[in-house]
C-alpha cells in the first residue's frame, strides 16, 4: 500500500480518502456504526476502532494507519466476520432451530480495500474457526451480510493512458479470487484505475447499501415442461422492510421436533427450490402471508416471460419425510415487471384444505387429519399457526400442550453458545484495553530525549531537542519550554473545543462585593437605583408614619405613568375650612399622638418639587405661642389636605370619583375653590387621559360659575 501513483500519492492515502468519502455518504443514511480492521497478525490489535467507538475516534485511527509489511487478507476477513457474529450470538438474531425470520436481521456491509499484493482463496475464507465455540453455520458470514472489495490498481508511471493498468499474473489471480468471494457473499469486486473510477465505485456501493434484505439461492427442482429450462439464481437478495414484523419463517434445511438433540449445521444462504405446479396459488382468503421482492436476475426475467405458470417453492429435508414435497409458498410475477416470493404456511395446500373443511362442518376424520398435519410440520411453525388461526376468526383448534418447544438439550446448547460469545467479547475488550494502554505508553515515552555518549550519534531530527536537554542537565533547571505546541498535526489544529475545556480557569481579580459597588464606566454616573424611587402620591401619609415614605414590599402594585401636575399659582393660598380639619372625640384624645405639620411631614427635597398649590401650608409658630387643643371630630372625618386628595383621586385607576367631587363641593361651599384651580384640575385630567371624568368636571365647573 506504500506504492505511489504518478501523482506522488500513495495507495494507502487513496484508501484513507475512499473510506472518508464513503463514511461521509453513509452518515445521512443513519449508518453510524463502523468497524476498522487491518491485516495485523494479532487479531485484537488489528481492530483499530470497534463498534462502541465514536466517529471522531474512527477517523483518527484511520488517519494513523501505516503500511509496514504484507498482510493476510483471509485472516483479516475472518476476524471482521467473527466480531460481527459475536453480537449476533448474544442477541439471538440467527434463531437457530426456529426457522429463518427475514424481518429479524442486522445488516452488515464489509468493504475490503487492497492493492492486490497478497492473495486470498475461497477455501481460506471458508475454513474459519467457528465464533462463540459453535459452528452452526457453514460459512463465516450470514445471509444479511455482504462483502464488497475495492482493488486499487492505480498506475505508478506517467503514461499517456493512465486508465489501463499493467497486466500481471498475480493481479489476475487476486482479481479472480476476490470476485468469487464477493459473489459468494452477495457483493461485487471493483477495480478502479483512476480517481474518477474510484468515486464511481463508491457511488455504486452507496446505492446498493440503501436497500436492506437477505440473500437466498434459487434452484430449479425439476425441468420445465417448456424449453428452455429455468436458470438458477445464486445469492440473490430478497428486499425486506426493516421494522415490519412478518407472519411466517423460511423453513430450516432439517426437520425440527422435540426429539432432536443435536443442532446440525446450515448454510449461510438458504437454498430454495422451485418447481411448476398445477394447484396454483393460494385461494383461501384471509390467510396471512409475507411478500418479498426478488432481486432482478436471469431467473426473474424467465419467470416474467412465463407468467401463466405457477411456481411453488420448497426447502429440501425441511419436513418429516425427505421424499415428499411440502411447499411453504410460491413465486408470483406482477404486472409491473417485478417478481415476488410469497411465504405462507408450511404445506399451505393441506392447511387450506383443512381450514375449508372446518368452516363447512367438522367431519368425523378431521381431527385425525389435523393432528397428522401438525406432526408433519416443524415444531417452530406451531406459534405461527396459532396466530394465523386466530386471525381467521376460528376457535383454538391446536391443543395447549402442543407449543413447539425445543428439546432441552438443544436449549442448553443454545444457552452455552450465548454465554461463550459473551465471555469472548469480554476477553476481547480487556485485551483491547491492554493494547491501548501500551500504545499510549509507547507514544508518551517516544518523546523523551535519549542520552547519547557521543554527540555525533545524535540524528539531525533530534538535534534541537537534545541541545535543550543538555542545557537543562548542565544548568540544573527543568525546561519550561512546551515544544509539543509547535508539533501539533494538522488534523488536531481544529480541536480548539477540547483545548478550551482543559484550560485552567483563573480566579476573578476583583471581589464580588467590590464589583457590585463599582460605578459603571458608561451611561449616567448619577443614575439613581430603581429601588430608591419615591412616589409623590405616597408622601402624604398618616401622621403615624415616618418622615420618609416606606419601601414597597412584595408584589409591585400598578402605578400609572408619572406626570407633573402644574397648577397656576395664585396670590393667596386657599384657606382650609374648619369642617375639613380632623376632630377627635373625647375617647380618642388621650391615645391620639400630636399632629405633625405638613412642612415637617414632607421632606424638603420633595416639597420643593411640588406645584405651588399642592405645597404644604407654611405654618409659623413661636416659642411663646401655645398649641391649640384639637377640635372634636365631625361625624364624617375628612382628609387633612384636599389638594393631595384631589391629586390622588386623579391618579387612581378607577372610574368612580365620588370622593373627588365631594371635596370639590366642600371647597366651593367654603369659598376656597377658584376658577383657576378648576382649570388646572381639568388640565391634569386631560394629561392623565381621564376621558370619562372630563365631562363631569366641565359640568361641575359650569355649575359653579352659574351659582357664582
Amino acid at each position: 500500500m506504500n506504492q505511489r501513483t504518478h501523482n506522488n500519492v500513495s495507495l494507502l492515502d487513496l484508501a484513507k480518502a475512499a473510506i472518508e468519502q464513503l463514511v461521509t455518504r453513509l452518515m445521512p443514511l443513519r449508518i453510524e456504526r463502523f468497524l476498522l480492521v487491518t491485516c495485523d497478525d494479532n487479531p485484537v490489535a488489528a481492530v483499530k476502532a470497534g463498534w462502541s467507538e465514536s466517529y471522531s475516534t474512527f477517523v483518527q485511527e484511520m488517519k494513523n494507519l501505516k503500511a509496514t509489511d504484507l498482510g493476510n487478507l483471509g485472516a483479516s476477513l475472518r476476524n471482521a466476520f467473527k466480531l460481527a457474529n459475536l453480537f449476533r450470538l448474544q442477541t439471538g438474531i440467527d434463531s437457530y432451530c426456529m426457522g429463518r425470520c427475514p424481518w429479524q436481521i442486522d445488516p452488515i456491509i464489509v468493504i475490503l480495500l487492497t492493492d492486490g499484493s497478497c492473495d486470498i482463496t475461497e477455501q481460506e475464507l471458508l475454513d474459519a474457526p467457528p465464533p462463540g465455540g459453535a459452528g452452526l453455520t457453514e460459512e463465516p458470514f450470514r445471509w444479511d451480510q455482504r462483502l464488497f472489495s475495492v482493488l486499487l490498481r492505480f498506475p505508478g508511471g506517467t503514461s499517456q493512458d493512465t486508465s489501463v493498468p499493467h497486466d500481471d499474473t498475480l493481479y489476475q489471480k487476486v482479481h479472480q479470487n476476490l470476485t468469487k468471494i464477493c459473489e459468494l457473499a452477495g457483493g461485487k469486486c471493483y477495480t478502479p484505475h483512476n480517481m474518477k473510477s474510484l468515486i464511481g465505485a463508491l457511488d455504486n456501493i452507496t446505492n446498493i447499501i440503501q436497500y436492506t434484505g437477505v440473500l437466498v439461492s434459487f434452484e430449479s427442482l425439476s425441468s420445465s415442461p417448456t424449453p428452455p429450462p429455468p436458470p438458477s439464481a445464486l445469492h440473490k437478495m430478497l428486499f425486506v422492510q426493516q421494522g415490519t414484523p412478518g407472519f411466517w419463517p423460511i423453513p430450516e434445511s432439517f426437520f425440527v421436533d422435540s426429539k432432536m438433540s443435536i443442532i446440525p449445521r446450515r448454510p449461510a444462504h438458504p437454498v430454495i427450490h422451485f418447481a411448476p405446479s398445477e394447484s396454483g396459488q393460494s385461494n383461501f382468503p384471509n390467510i396471512p402471508y409475507d411478500k418479498y421482492e426478488i432481486e432482478a436476475s436471469e431467473l426473474t426475467q424467465y419467470l416474467l416471460n412465463h407468467r401463466s405458470m405457477c411456481w411453488q417453492v420448497f426447502v429440501k429435508n425441511s419436513g418429516k419425510s425427505s421424499t415428499t414435497k411440502e411447499p411453504f409458498g410460491f413465486i408470483q410475477a406482477s404486472n409491473d415487471n417485478k417478481v415476488f416470493l410469497v411465504v405462507t404456511a408450511y404445506y399451505y395446500t393441506k392447511f387450506e384444505e383443512l381450514m375449508t373443511a372446518y368452516k363447512m362442518g367438522i367431519p368425523m376424520q378431521w381431527r385425525h387429519q389435523f393432528e397428522t398435519y401438525l406432526q408433519s410440520v416443524p415444531s417452530y411453525y406451531i406459534p405461527f399457526l396459532k396466530t394465523a388461526i386466530k386471525r381467521l376468526g376460528l376457535p383454538p383448534v391446536i391443543p395447549d400442550h402442543v407449543d413447539g418447544a425445543l428439546n432441552p438439550n438443544v436449549t442448553k446448547c443454545l444457552k452455552i453458545m450465548k454465554t461463550t460469545a459473551e465471555e469472548e467479547m469480554v476477553n476481547f475488550r480487556k485485551q483491547k484495553e491492554i493494547i491501548n494502554s501500551q500504545r499510549s505508553f509507547e507514544m508518551g515515552s517516544s518523546d523523551s530525549t535519549q542520552s547519547f555518549h557521543n554527540a555525533f550519534y545524535i540524528s539531525r531530527q533530534s538535534l534541537l531537542s537534545s541541545i535543550e536537554h543538555l542545557q537543562d542537565k548542565l544548568f540544573g533547571k527543568p525546561s519550561v519550554r512546551d515544544v509539543s505546541k509547535h508539533r501539533v498535526s494538522i488534523e488536531q489544529m481544529g480541536n480548539y473545543q477540547e483545548v478550551l475545556q482543559h484550560r485552567e480557569v483563573l480566579r476573578p481579580i476583583d471581589d464580588e462585593a467590590e464589583r457590585r459597588n463599582r460605578k459603571p464606566f458608561f451611561g449616567n454616573p448619577y443614575r439613581v437605583s430603581s429601588k430608591q424611587i419615591v412616589d409623590e402620591a405616597d408622601v402624604d401619609q398618616s401622621n403615624t408614619n415616618a418622615s420618609f415614605p416606606r419601601k414597597m414590599a412584595g408584589k409591585k402594585r400598578y402605578k400609572p405613568p408619572t406626570r407633573t401636575l402644574s397648577l397656576s399659582p395664585v396670590s393667596k393660598i386657599p384657606k382650609v375650612p374648619s369642617s375639613l380639619q380632623p376632630k377627635l372625640n373625647p375617647k380618642q384624645q388621650t391615645n391620639t399622638p400630636e399632629l405633625i405639620p405638613m412642612q415637617e411631614q414632607v421632606p424638603p427635597r420633595i416639597a420643593q418639587q411640588l406645584p405651588p398649590l399642592l405645597q404644604p401650608q407654611q405654618i409659623t409658630t413661636t416659642e411663646n405661642t401655645a398649641p391649640k387643643p384639637p377640635e372634636p371630630l365631625s361625624p364624617k372625618p375628612k382628609t387633612l389636605n384636599p389638594h393631595s386628595t384631589i391629586l390622588k383621586e386623579l391618579r387612581r385607576p378607577s372610574k368612580k370619583y365620588d370622593l373627588l367631587f365631594e371635596v370639590l363641593k366642600e371647597m366651593h361651599a367654603a369659598g376656597s375653590l377658584t376658577q383657576a384651580f378648576l382649570d388646572d384640575v381639568i388640565t391634569q385630567a386631560q394629561l392623565l387621559n381621564k376621558t370619562s371624568l372630563l365631562p363631569s368636571l366641565k359640568n361641575f365647573a359650569s355649575t359653579c360659575n352659574h351659582l357664582t
